[in-house]
C-alpha cells in the first residue's frame, strides 16, 4: 500500500483510514521518499497557512503528499537492505527513537516492504514467554518508571490535545480524570474521527471526553484504560502489547494515579541490553 508524491493529502489519509493503517510510503519516481501519517495530517491542518487564505479542505483537496510527509518531523525515512538482521533493525530503530518503521529496500532502492516496531514485539513475545526475563516485574526492571508521563485532563478540548501532541512529538497522551486519575489515551489516529469522509473539523471544539466517544473501542479492553502495574511481570505487558494492538501502556499505582508509560521502543531498548552480552 503506498501513495505517489503527487497524490492529494486527502487521499492519503483516506487510504490510512480505509486500510486501518498508521503511515502510508509515499513513492517519486519509482523509489520511496517517505512517509505520511495521521500525525503528519494533524500538523499539517493545525500549520496555519503563511497567507492565511487556506481553508482546511483546500488544504486537504489540494495538499501534496510531497508536502506533508513527515510534516510532523515523526518519522524520518532511513532505509535497510533485504539482508539487514534483526540485531540490525533494532539498533537502528533504538538509535533513532523516533523511528516507528523502517522501510526495507531491494536492488536500486526499490521498496520491497516495511518492519515495525509493532512487527518486532510480536516476533520476539514468544521468546518472552520462554525466557526467565519475562517473570521479571516492571519495577525490577526499572522499565517505563522513569519517563515523564504526558497527559491532559478530560475536561480539556481536543484541540487541547493534538495540539499537545505535536509540541511533544509523541504519538499518544494519556487522558486523567478530575482527580489526576487514568481515564484512557488519546492517539494522532484517533484524528480520524474527524475526516477524511465526513469532515468535522468543528469535533476538535468539544471536550476530550465527549470526543473519546466518537473512537472505536479497543476489541479487548473496550473504552476502559489500558493499563499495568509496577509488580505485573514482562510477560503481561507483552501480552498487552500484542493482544491489544497498542503502542505504549501506562503504569499505574493502585489509585489509578500515573506513575511511568512504556512504549514499544522502551521495550525494544530493554531486549537489546539483555542480548547484547550473548551476541557481541
Amino acid at each position: 500500500i503506498v501513495v505517489q508524491a503527487t497524490d492529494k493529502v486527502s487521499q492519503a489519509w483516506q487510504k490510512l483510514v480505509d486500510n486501518n493503517i498508521l503511515s502510508v510510503p509515499v513513492i517519486e519516481d519509482g523509489k520511496g521518499v517517505g512517509f505520511v501519517a495521521v500525525v503528519d495530517v494533524v500538523s499539517y491542518l493545525f500549520k496555519e497557512d503563511k497567507k492565511g487564505t487556506k481553508t482546511h479542505m483546500e488544504k486537504l483537496n489540494h495538499g501534496l503528499c510531497s508536502e506533508v510527509m513527515n510534516h510532523s518531523e515523526r518519522d524520518v525515512f532511513l532505509r535497510l537492505g533485504v539482508t539487514a538482521d534483526l540485531w540490525t533493525t533494532c539498533n537502528v530503530m533504538a538509535d533513532f527513537g523516533q523511528l516507528h518503521r523502517l522501510p526495507i529496500v531491494g536492488d536500486k532502492d526499490v521498496l520491497v516492504s516495511l518492519i515495525a516496531q509493532s512487527d518486532i514485539v510480536r516476533w520476539i513475545s514468544s521468546y518472552i514467554e520462554e525466557n526467565p526475563i519475562g517473570d521479571k516485574t516492571i519495577q525490577e526492571l526499572h522499565l517505563g518508571l522513569d519517563k515523564e508521563v504526558i497527559s491532559i485532563e478530560k475536561s480539556k478540548t481536543a484541540r487541547e490535545a493534538f495540539s499537545k501532541i505535536l509540541n511533544h512529538k509523541v504519538s499518544g497522551i494519556a487522558v486523567t480524570g478530575e482527580f489526576g486519575e487514568l481515564y484512557g489515551n488519546l492517539s494522532a489516529t484517533d484524528f480520524n474521527q474527524i475526516g477524511p469522509e465526513q469532515f468535522d473539523y468543528s469535533k476538535l471544539s468539544l471536550s476530550i471526553e465527549e470526543f473519546m466517544k466518537f473512537v472505536p473501542p479497543n476489541p479487548i479492553f473496550g473504552y476502559n484504560p489500558i493499563f499495568i502495574t509496577p509488580v505485573d511481570s514482562l510477560k503481561i505487558l507483552v501480552r498487552k502489547f500484542v493482544d491489544c494492538k497498542i503502542h505504549r501502556i501506562y503504569i499505574v499505582h493502585n489509585t489509578m494515579k500515573l506513575c511511568g508509560v512504556i512504549s514499544l521502543i522502551d521495550f525494544i531498548k530493554l531486549l537489546l541490553h539483555e542480548a547484547a552480552p550473548h551476541i557481541q
